[in-house]
């Protein structure tokens, strides 16, 4: 019985067997089709990342500090301002004296007097404003404006009208000012002002009407045409509104003041905005000022400026008391341990920040893992994690192309490349000098210059390509894919609100980039030979990596803002405005510092054919379009 039971279970096993095989050599013959990794999967050498404010198994614990970069001088600074993660300002000035000026070009790490003598009997320097890091301004005592065109030098432009509250720039040349219950306007740089509004609005008072004077305080500007102050009168909070760039105004009656006379107001974009009045308490609008609500739970006290690092994260720092929100909703506060009160603060991204007080105080914010230590830093709140899936994308495509190079025998990166900082595509001269060039096959897509997200798969290997490195670039394409959609939704969940053209730039930006990248990835696809591979390889790598560097210090302005139009257009669609019935136009991190290094600096590519809103509709046309292999 055991012997008959033996061979039976012999005869399925082999009966079993002879039904496999087949499909197990089926299947070997198959090429293997590369598995989409998912974006919370690190690989080797990858930085664990911080998802959506929260960790997973896999990811290292994250934390928000405040660290101690005092400069070494019993200096009051009065005003911070950083144009991206690295490079900024921070001016005072001593015992009412020795005006001075500091700059950093590596986060706080050193600083170096850029202007000024702490022991002379110049005036402070204060309110420093930037439109790029070559552009800026400032203020000294109470009536000198200074001017910087290249980041570097400064020279008195200007007397200051008297009186003044507020002033802004929209451009290198553009500014408007709030002084004297009036707005005065610039387009020569500050070196010339001229009175464009005097505030005066009707009030019903007692079933009366009476046109009372009002004082324009706070500016703000969410795009080069549209802008708001909040000014006073009486028991009345006043909002006024241009829509062409401050040649013209309209006020508004908005709220009344409910005790105190000091207002801040900050839009993220035309119509979305926070407005703190007099007594702490804050509001918000979505409609372009036209109706507000109160935040409930919410009290910011004194005077202190609301900033926006992009649309969801925002802080608002008196005294030692920290109000921020992290959704661009919802705000709540904390009060921390500073040494010294808190005179002002810069928030060039949602995790790097910057605080400065008396005394040579300068705290620098940054997200670290749980278990960092540094002398003297200060816990704080911790912000959500920047960049999400598409920081995954460029990290990944990082990754691929260091596989690549190797298998090309392409230098790495710090060996000297003919890689164009704007990754364009070898030259015909260079190309055409290699052995086997056909210009005609290796010559990237053609179509819609918009349209960077066009379909590959149909794009064929070249039999080199294929042979050397088949798998490398079909995972390439998958995560370049992956990239071009995620660009839309990144730029409209991250963009700068620091630097406002940079920030409505940011999408048209990463498209030039990506056309870059895909053009060198087409050429390289089709390279008839791996010379001709590897020279588009280092196109592809210096595209990539430009772009991630980009990414990383939050899009720095690099060259400026010199081909920058006042009259570009910003928007779509109109929305009825409370401003005498004029049409409002409606508008639709860099990750954390695991490494503790400090991000270099890379330039920003402006958008040559028109406003960023009309390549985003190019984009969206396209995506249907993209083709995934499975």
């Amino acid at each position: 019985m055991k012997h008959q039971l033996r061979r039976r279970r012999l005869l399925f096993a082999s009966i079993a067997l002879a039904l496999v095989a087949p499909t197990i050599q089926i299947a070997a013959q198959q090429p293997p089709v590369p598995a989409r990794r998912p974006s919370s999967v690190s690989r080797p050498g990858t930085p664990l990342r911080q998802i959506g404010g929260s960790t997973t198994p896999s990811q290292v614990p994250l934390k928000g500090i405040f660290e101690p970069i005092s400069y070494p001088d019993d200096l009051q600074l009065f005003d911070v301002f950083f144009v991206n993660r690295n490079i900024g300002w921070a001016v005072g000035g001593k015992n009412r004296a020795g005006g001075v000026a500091l700059y950093t070009s590596d986060g706080g790490n050193h600083w170096a007097i850029q202007v000024g003598d702490p022991q002379s009997n110049a005036a402070p320097f204060s309110h420093l404003r930037f439109v790029d890091e070559r552009h800026g301004w400032m203020v000294q005592g109470n009536d000198q404006l200074l001017r910087t065109v290249d980041g570097q030098n400064w020279e008195v432009v200007s007397k200051i009208p008297d009186y003044y509250f507020d002033y802004l720039f929209t451009s290198p040349t553009t500014g408007v000012m709030s002084s004297s219950g009036r707005i005065q306007r610039t387009v020569d740089g500050g070196r010339t002002w001229k009175p464009v509004f005097t505030c005066r609005i009707s009030l019903q008072t007692n079933g009366l009407t009476q046109d009372v004077e009002c004082t324009p305080q706070s500016l703000h500007f969410p795009s080069p045409q549209v802008g708001y102050f909040v000014a006073y009168s009486g028991s009345s909070t006043i909002l006024g509104k241009t829509m062409d760039g401050g040649k013209s105004w309209r006020v508004s009656l908005a709220l009344p003041t409910e005790g105190g006379k000091e207002g801040e107001l900050f839009f993220q974009d035309e119509n979305t905005g926070f407005l703190r009045i007099g007594n702490g308490n804050v509001y918000a609008t979505s409609d372009g000022a036209q109706s507000w609500h109160q935040l409930p739970g919410v009290y910011i006290g004194g005077r202190p400026e609301m900033k926006f690092a992009d649309p969801e994260v925002g802080w608002s720092i008196v005294y030692r008391t920290m109000a921020f929100t992290t959704d661009g909703h919802r705000w709540t506060s904390r009060d921390l341990g500073f040494p010294a009160n808190v005179n002002a603060f810069s928030l060039p991204t949602r995790d790097r920040g910057y605080v400065v007080g008396d005394h040579g105080m300068i705290f620098r914010y940054r997200v670290v893992p749980a278990n960092y230590t540094a002398q003297g830093a200060i816990d704080a709140p911790l912000m959500p994690a920047y960049g999400g899936p598409l920081r995954d994308d460029l990290d990944r495509m990082r990754a691929e192309v260091a596989v690549l190079r190797t298998k090309l025998g392409v230098p790495g990166p710090n060996a000297q490349q003919t890689a164009s900082p704007t990754g364009a595509v070898p030259s015909a001269s260079q190309r055409s000098s290699l052995p086997g060039y056909d210009m005609a096959q290796s010559s990237p897509l053609q179509g819609d210059p918009g349209g960077f997200v066009q379909d590959m798969s149909d794009v064929p290997m070249s039999p080199a390509v294929q042979t050397c490195c088949a798998s490398e670039i079909q995972t390439f394409q998958n995560d370049f894919g992956s990239f071009a959609q995620q660009v839309p939704s990144f730029s409209g969940k991250f963009r700068n609100l620091n630097l406002v053209v940079v920030g409505l730039n940011m999408l048209s930006d990463l498209m030039n980039r990506a056309h870059g990248m895909r053009d060198s990835f087409v050429a390289l696809k089709r390279a008839p030979s791996l010379s001709v591979a590897s020279l588009a390889l280092q196109q592809l790598a210096g595209t990539l990596e430009n772009t991630a560097q980009t990414v990383n210090t939050g899009f720095s302005s690099g060259p400026g803002l010199a081909g920058f139009s006042d009259g570009m257009p910003m928007g779509v669609g109109q929305a009825a405005s409370p401003f005498s019935g004029d049409p409002s136009s409606s508008a639709p991190a860099p990750t954390t510092d695991q490494s503790f290094s400090q991000d270099s600096n890379s330039s920003m590519v402006s958008d040559p054919g028109g406003a960023a809103q009309e390549l985003a509709n190019k984009v969206k046309s396209k995506l249907p379009k993209i083709k995934f292999p499975h």
